[in-house]
Parts: structure tokens; sequence; C-alpha cells
């Protein structure tokens, strides 16, 4: 497979703690070091995580050969549907009285398994 076959999911996970760290840098970078406010250290945060996440999971994770200017709104979209899916899990768990940190860990779990399925087949297809 041109996608790293087994490897793909474990890559992504690894792409997740990068762009994590990164994004936390960005945050941390901008907001002590520049003078940014939060708001904007947190937009620049996201935004770094976001592009770098990309990057890594197009060349590593799934090795995509579809054009950036094809890739990215497809990207953008399975990331947007993911996070809404993870809001959504977010809001029923917590209204059914999980624990916060438990909530949080089932919405993430369901995020990244979507967002991982999304990408391998919307975003970044293995070559036919």
């Amino acid at each position: 497979m041109m996608d790293g076959g087994n490897l793909a999911f474990p890559r992504f996970v690894a792409v997740g703690v990068a762009n994590t760290v990164v994004g936390f840098a960005t945050v941390l970078t901008a907001s002590e070091w520049l003078g940014a406010n939060a708001i904007l250290a947190n937009a620049a945060g996201l935004l770094a995580g976001f592009l770098l996440g990309f990057q890594l999971n197009r060349l590593w994770t799934f090795r995509g050969s579809r054009p950036v200017a094809m890739a990215m709104p497809r990207y953008l979209l399975a990331f947007a549907l993911s996070y809404a899916i993870n809001l959504g899990i977010l809001t029923l768990a917590l209204g059914a009285g999980l624990h916060p940190w438990l909530a949080q860990a089932v919405a993430l779990a369901a995020y990244s398994v979507v967002f991982f399925c999304l990408c391998r087949l919307i975003v970044f297809p293995a070559a036919r």
C-alpha cells in the first residue's frame, strides 16, 4: 500500500503528538516572547499545528500524491467534521453524567478515529 499500510495509524498518532507540541510551543512563544494576547497566540498555535499535521500526514502518514491545492480543502473539511463529531460526543457524554476527563477521552478517541478514516478515504486515498 502506498499509505504505509499497518503503519498509517501509529504514524497518524505520532503526527498528532507532534502537531500538539508544535502548536503549544507556538502559543507559548507568541504569548510569552512576542507579547501576543491569548486569542492571537491560540490562533497562531492552532494554525501551526494544523499546517504541520497536514504536511506530515500528507508526506509521511499517507504518502499522498494529490496536489496540495486539492488535498488542503479536503483536510480542512475532514478536520471540521471530526471536530463537530468530537463536540457532539463531548456534549452527549457530559449530559449523560460522565466525568469531564472521561468525556474528553471518549470524544478525543472518536475525533481521532473519524479524522483518520476521513484522511485515509477522502483526503489522501491510496493510489489505485
